[in-house]
């Protein structure tokens, strides 16, 4: 099954139900994120729902509300959680921007 990554994301925060399959696609496209993140340009900004289902600040990119909901749905087990390596890569990218 194709999935698509804003409507997995806007499904979840409407419903708060999530499949593993789904859940597997966020983790999938989280790592091409964290492996592309160089070469973005201009991260995509999330609505302002979608930022507060995921406790985020309106404003907030939708590659940070994906590893917010990762983090809260499949925590990593040791280390930073994936919100926080997101952070510091749009920091170091200087992608960051306050309210995101």
């Amino acid at each position: 099954m194709a999935f698509d990554f804003k409507t997995v994301i806007e499904d979840y925060c409407g419903t708060g139900k999530i499949s593993e399959e789904e859940v597997d696609f966020l983790e999938i496209e989280h790592i091409k994120t964290m492996s592309t993140i160089s070469e973005i340009l201009s991260p995509s900004i999330a609505h302002w729902n979608i930022c507060e289902a995921c406790n985020l600040e309106q404003g907030s990119y939708w590659i940070t509300c994906n590893a917010s909901i990762l983090d809260r749905l499949r925590p990593v087990r040791t280390g930073k959680p994936r919100a926080y390596k997101l952070f510091d890569a749009l920091c170091q990218y200087k992608l960051y921007r306050p309210g995101t």
